[in-house]
């Protein structure tokens, strides 16, 4: 999972985003409206630059490594493409509400988008296990009856 997270990181992790959210509960009242336009711009460019990487790199095909000359395939295609979708959409999901909450509560926020994102998270894993096991058994009977 550390080698993913790390791969996978440029299409989740606002790199000036980030940071610059987490510093906005201590920045100088005089600073907010030049501070939230700034934040407003990283976040602007952050989606544009992920959709065009995600674009470019979503693809099975093999290129050679500057130096090296090895071939290989995008940190996507290695992990796959269903995996590296879920991993990416998760994680992303995940970091922005994060940011959104420390927007809206500052600091405060953290704990509380965690807990909700851990109610999400157990609410739709207890669905999907049930709905699985529903698919399953109608799979088994169906299989029976052959």
């Amino acid at each position: 999972m550390g080698d993913d997270f790390i791969g996978l990181a440029p299409y989740f992790l606002p790199t000036f985003t980030f940071p610059s959210v987490i510093l906005r509960p201590i920045v100088p009242l005089w600073g907010f409206p030049w501070f939230d336009l700034w934040i407003g711009f990283t976040f602007g460019y952050h989606l544009w630059s992920t959709l065009r990487e995600i674009r470019l790199n979503w693809s099975g095909t093999s290129f050679q490594l500057a130096g090296s000359g090895e071939w290989t395939k995008t940190d996507i295609a290695q992990r796959g493409f269903i995996y590296s979708g879920l991993f990416i959409l998760t994680f992303g999901v995940a970091i922005h509400a994060l940011l959104l909450a420390v927007l809206e509560m500052g600091y405060r926020g953290i704990p509380v988008c965690w807990e909700q994102f851990w109610i999400t998270t157990k609410t739709v894993t207890i669905s999907l296990t049930g709905c699985i096991v529903m698919v399953g058994n109608y799979v088994f009977e169906v299989l029976r009856k052959i």
